[in-house]
């Protein structure tokens, strides 16, 4: 019987690197601009636990032997979009413009991306409807990011990238 493993390599895999990331997450500086609101504790936890009871409940019911391939292969599927929708969603909070950095997402939202203001090249803003505007980055090494702010908070971070540049 391999159900109750099943149930504990599911929290493994999805406890551990949830709170880990959440506990590293949690030591950046506060953001002087937040592209999304920042969740309390609690609200983490839950789609943590979300996440896990879905990795467990696939991982369980892969293991019962009476289930075909494709059935494992469409709840694979399924688990696999919980997990990966609980990582965006757990690191869109902490996107934004901070003293010495800005931080975006990348990868369909599923990776961070830090970038420094003295590799910011060029930053074009286009603005969006719902209060949000889409900032378009080019670094020095010719990728593009995007940042997105609140339309009011515009003026403050082509600002402080203002600062930033003429320091350096």
């Amino acid at each position: 019987m391999m159900g109750p493993t099943a149930v504990f390599l599911g929290i493994l895999v999805t406890v551990i690197p949830f709170s880990f990331l959440l506990r590293l997450l949690q030591q950046l500086p506060k953001a002087l601009v937040q592209s999304h609101k920042r969740w309390p504790l609690v609200a983490n936890s839950l789609v943590t636990a979300v996440v896990t009871a879905a990795v467990a409940l696939f991982l369980h019911r892969a293991s019962d032997s009476s289930h075909g391939i494709s059935q494992v292969a469409i709840e694979f599927l399924i688990a696999g979009v919980v997990y990966g929708f609980g990582l965006v969603l757990v690191l869109r909070q902490f996107c934004g413009v901070y003293e010495e950095f800005i931080i975006t997402v990348a990868i369909a939202g599923l990776a961070l991306r830090k970038t420094s203001y003295a590799n910011i090249v060029k930053a074009d803003g286009e603005h969006r409807d719902g209060g949000e505007t889409r900032i378009l980055i080019e670094t020095s090494r010719g990728s593009r990011v995007t940042l997105i702010v609140p339309t009011r908070d515009v003026d403050r971070f082509y600002g402080h990238v203002r600062k930033k540049r003429s320091i350096e």
